[in-house]
């Protein structure tokens, strides 16, 4: 498909709480709309593409020096026919939870450690792929 024109509309809400000095959690979601303008084989096509993104967080304060958060984050992606021809898939989702602890120095000197299991899905019409992995 030869792309030539694009409408979006974005739409989200998101709550953030304070639960104590030390606590803090919250939660986002988000859509887009997209209309394709576009030719393919000589011919006007409007192909439709649809996104959604959410993400719960929690961070925890154990110490002064000491932190952990734990996230977790999804996003899938919806497409029409004509757009899935080109890009591979129709739908693509993925699950992410990254998981960390940080260490924070009075000098100023911070580390973190950070491990993150990943679910990705991509769905081509009847079909579907599975890739699930950690990283450190």
């Amino acid at each position: 498909m030869n792309r030539q024109g694009l409408d979006v509309w974005h739409y989200g809400v998101a709550i953030d709480q304070r639960f104590s000095s030390s606590f803090y959690a919250g939660t986002e979601f988000s859509k887009r709309d997209l209309r394709i303008q576009g030719t393919m084989d000589s011919r006007a096509v409007v192909e439709n593409w649809d996104e959604y993104l959410g993400r719960a967080y929690f961070y925890w304060t154990l110490h002064p020096r000491i932190a952990t958060s734990t996230e977790y984050h999804f996003k899938r992606l919806e497409q029409g026919k004509n757009l899935s021809q080109s890009t591979g898939f129709q739908e693509l989702e993925t699950h992410r939870i990254p998981i960390s602890i940080n260490f924070f120095h009075p000098s100023g000197l911070s580390t973190r450690i950070k491990a993150t299991f990943i679910d990705h899905i991509k769905r081509v019409r009847s079909c579907q792929v599975r890739n699930k992995r950690m990283n450190i």
